[in-house]
């Protein structure tokens, strides 16, 4: 132990408990000059420089920290946020866990593995974490954020709803939660109360592409299409150019949402909605069989379940008459429509099945879930003579 040293990292707390971080900061540089193992020196040094976004050198002093006191749950929680910063997401969990082995109720780093574990994709995994984190402080508002993410990831949007609103009543100036609030309000139809929910947030690329989602939603294409804009100044990504190609699309300006789905594609070659869509427009609107077939194929190679994909695919191939592969291609279609899947259209099928069942199977699946209030207006006719309609979709 250096007198010196200890002196001079009690003068550079003071600094940094008062938010003097660049003085503080060159104390905490000299007290490693004079003892380089110095515990708290290097660990503060470290929070510093992991919060100025220096997450190398903030993993180098927090592992000088470790090195002199394996058992500091601070610095592996810090030191797990610094491995994140770096892209290292398996090495960053294994920090958490090694915190919370140390101290099981240390909140901060349940809440940050949950967070962790949602942007890896295991967002059940993260409730646990949120739900074991609010047993020991259950206003803490971190983990009501993240329980939020993680309901959402899940689907469950209502509830994910009531854990946002609970961390903007604890925390009106927690402004990140405004965005997923957004999402989980657009989600739930609430379109209006999206948009309001979204201009509150801070105006990132996330905030943006989901403002752009919305607007999309309401059919106010041209704002829509320059919130997209300006999502994309800010980042390329190939969803926001696929939503981007929609908006386009529904603007009828053809030939800019071809190249906008051409973007999504160049940057994510496998993005199934890209791939759909353009497929769509280009048998739709070009009559490009071929490159719609060629888009087709791709989807169902890397979507085999993709809703209608099959159907669309034995569409194109019997358009062009291209019977390769059509008795696989129809025992498939066959028995997704048996099993209830949603797999082709009842006017393609009609090309293709002989069985009056199962025409009715898909039928019905199609119109319960796509059209479920035509069944809701029918009515037997209350007159003796028969009046016939016509109705065609090339009218």
């Amino acid at each position: 132990m250096n007198p010196q040293a200890n002196t001079l990292c009690d003068q550079a707390i003071a600094l940094h408990q008062a938010g003097r971080l660049a003085e503080a900061e060159q104390l905490y540089v000299q007290v490693r000059r004079l003892e380089p193992g110095h515990v708290n020196a290097c660990y503060l040094h470290g929070v510093i420089q992991h919060d100025r976004g220096q997450y190398g050198l903030a993993l180098n002093s927090l592992e000088a920290a470790l090195a002199a006191s394996p058992r500091m749950p601070a610095a592996l929680l810090y030191r797990g946020l610094s491995l994140e910063g770096l892209g290292r997401d398996a090495d960053a969990l294994a920090s958490y866990s090694k915190a919370l082995t140390l101290q099981p109720d240390m909140v901060e780093a349940l809440s940050d593995r949950a967070n962790l574990l949602c942007r890896m994709g295991r967002a059940g995994h993260a409730l646990g974490d949120c739900d074991l984190a609010l047993q020991y402080n259950p206003s803490f508002v971190p983990a009501l954020f993240t329980k939020g993410q993680a309901l959402m990831q899940m689907g469950r949007f209502g509830e994910a709803l009531a854990f946002f609103d609970r961390t903007l009543a604890l925390a009106p100036d927690f402004a990140i939660a405004h965005a997923p609030r957004g999402a989980v309000l657009h989600a739930l139809g609430r379109g209006p109360e999206a948009l309001a929910a979204y201009q509150r947030a801070p105006l990132d690329f996330d905030t943006l592409s989901g403002i752009g989602k919305v607007l999309h939603g309401m059919e106010r294409y041209p704002e829509a299409l320059a919130a997209y804009d300006g999502a994309l100044n800010l980042k390329q990504d190939a969803t926001t150019h696929n939503n981007r190609g929609g908006v386009l699309q529904n603007m009828r300006r053809m030939g800019e949402a071809r190249a906008a789905y051409a973007a999504a594609l160049a940057l994510e070659p496998g993005h199934t909605e890209a791939l759909n869509n353009r497929a769509m427009l280009l048998w739709q609107h070009y009559r490009d069989r071929d490159g719609a077939l060629a888009d087709r194929e791709k989807l169902l190679a890397r979507d085999p379940h993709h809703a209608f994909g099959l159907g669309h695919l034995l569409l194109l191939r019997l358009t062009g008459g291209d019977w390769r592969e059509f008795a696989d291609l129809k025992a498939r279609a066959d028995a997704g429509v048996q099993a209830g899947k949603e797999v082709i259209r009842p006017y393609v099928y009609q090309a293709i099945s002989s069985s009056p069942a199962d025409l009715q199977r898909c039928a019905r699946l199609y119109s319960g879930r796509h059209h479920p209030q035509l069944a809701a207006t029918w009515r037997p006719r209350q007159h003796k003579k028969i009046k016939l309609g016509y109705l065609c979709g090339e009218f």
